[in-house]
This record gives C-alpha cells, structure tokens and sequence, in this order.
C-alpha cells in the first residue's frame, strides 16, 4: 500500500563505507524528497558490509524529530536505504481511502477519503506506529478523532497492520 522512501545508491569514490555514504545521501537527495528541511543524519554498520546485510540510520529534523532508515547492501557498492517510520503524503492518502472503506463497511454508511482530514505532508510514526486524523459525520456534522494505527513498517514493505479507532465522543 505505502510508497515509503526509498532510493538506491552507489559508494562513492570519497566515501569507504554504506555508512558514511548513506549519511550524505539522507543529508541530500532524501532530506529534499522528504521536505521536512535539514536533516542531520547518523549511520551505523558492521565491519566488511557484504550484499545482503544491513545497516541504520538516523536523521533528526531542524524540530527535533528522528527519522530511521534501513540500508541494505544491493552489491558491494551499491545499497538501497529505506525509511521505516515515515509515511509519505501519498501514503497517507491511500490510507485515508482505505479508512473510509473500511469505516464504512463497519458502520454501514458511505464514508468518503474526504470525510477524513489527516496531516498532508509526510508523518513520522512515533514508538507506537499510530498518528491522529479526524472524521466528519456527515449526516450530524459532527467531527470525531480518528487515529489510525499502521502496526508499524516492515521496511521496504509498507505498514504491517491498519487499524482505526474512532473516539466515542465528538470534539
């Protein structure tokens, strides 16, 4: 369903390790994709990464948000680096479709992804993999708390389980 970030990329020439060039490809091409602004990123990795190994990272935002990746050594100069607590703007809006469908078979009314107001840009899953939308009643015009759980991302793969859970009460 998600079209998390991801991106392959080749060691350069100056840099000796997935790590050091995963640092400048989340600082660069990613932090722009992204568009939360700066990012100031960290990587770890083990000795001799090989194809198939993994490696993370970390980037903090200019508000104090941390963002992780997961690289995957692809050969032994390339690697693909996937974030594994961001939803994308699209993604939210494929959840946001999925949500109206699902609610609206539960409730046995239409729900459209309109009805559902979430954040538009990117969002970063905090520990809980949950984040907060809202959904009008249409028929009272009442808004309501929505918060949609993804079960957390399997790197690469998108959310592992959608979730939601509307308050009992209107805000």
């Amino acid at each position: 369903m998600t079209t998390l970030v991801a991106v392959a990329w080749g060691l350069g020439a100056c840099s000796s390790s997935a790590g050091q060039s995963g640092q400048a490809l989340i600082e660069g091409e990613l932090a722009d994709t992204i568009g939360l602004g700066e990012l100031d990123a960290s990587c770890n990795e083990p000795d001799g990464l090989k194809e198939g190994e993994t490696f993370t990272c970390t980037a903090t935002t200019e508000d104090g948000t941390t963002i992780e990746f997961l690289g995957t050594m692809t050969s032994d100069d390339k690697f693909d680096v996937v974030t594994t607590n961001l939803l994308t703007a699209d993604d939210v809006l494929a959840i946001r479709t999925d949500a109206a469908v699902a609610l609206g078979e539960q409730v046995g009314q239409e729900i459209r992804p309109d009805d559902i107001v979430c954040p538009d840009n990117v969002v970063v899953l905090d520990n809980t993999g949950a984040f907060v939308c809202q959904i009008t009643d249409t028929t009272a015009g009442d808004v309501y708390e929505l918060t949609v759980s993804t079960g957390g991302i399997e790197p690469g793969g998108g959310v592992r389980d959608l979730q939601y859970s509307i308050a009992d009460q209107p805000l």
